[in-house]
């Protein structure tokens, strides 16, 4: 038989790996020379390499800490806005499960004490440009403002008025506080908020 890597033939020892057969010392890592004849190994594109290496120049990556994930449990989040490999790579990030957490509070998704598959299935998370947020920062970082009460508008209606947003129950009159019997109103000169007709007509006059 002839050696995979040297092409010549093999007068001794052999070692049978990868479907093939090799001399014990040409049966070595492709990019670091390691003799692998006695350590685990990985193949990729019918060549042999370390573990080390294998997962160095092969493996997928962790956003977060940028070392290779090794581990078969693994997250992996899309978003569209992410766009090219510049961005992080068509639109794809991966992360080691411990180092899934929200991109501005830090807290895991995952829990760290669990093991194994009992780990998923923890807290929902939203991607917005690419990173995870729990769903507290993602309202409170990323959703519009009510001009009213300067609070997050989460769900439900919302009114577009003044050029602001305005949660329904904080749109209402500024003098009398009371909410809108019709979507007319008026627009004070002077401070630029909103009154029904009969308090503007009082702020008129004072």
């Amino acid at each position: 038989a002839s050696c995979a890597n040297c092409r010549k033939w093999i007068g001794g020892r052999v070692v049978h790996a990868m479907d093939t057969t090799w001399h014990p010392s040409c049966f070595v890592c492709w990019h670091c020379d390691e003799h692998l004849e006695h350590v685990a190994f990985y193949e990729h594109e019918g060549k042999p390499y370390c573990h080390f290496d294998y997962h160095e120049l092969f493996s997928k990556r962790c956003f977060h800490c940028r070392t290779p994930i090794v581990d078969q449990r693994f997250i992996t989040i899309n978003d569209p806005e992410l766009g090219g490999e510049n961005n992080g790579g068509g639109g794809e990030r991966c992360y080691h499960d411990l180092h899934f957490f929200c991109a501005n509070c830090g807290d895991p998704f995952l829990d760290p004490k669990a093991s194994g598959s009992v780990r998923f299935g923890g807290r929902e998370f939203v991607v917005h440009k690419g990173y995870p947020y729990c769903e507290k920062c993602h309202v409170n970082l990323h959703k519009p403002r009510c001009k009213g009460c300067k609070k997050p508008i989460a769900t439900g209606d919302v009114i577009t008025a003044l050029k602001s947003k305005w949660h329904p129950e904080c749109f209402c009159c500024a003098f009398c506080n009371k909410p809108f019997e019709s979507e007319s109103f008026f627009i004070g000169k002077s401070d630029g908020k909103p009154y029904d007709e009969a308090c503007y007509r009082i702020k008129l006059r004072s």
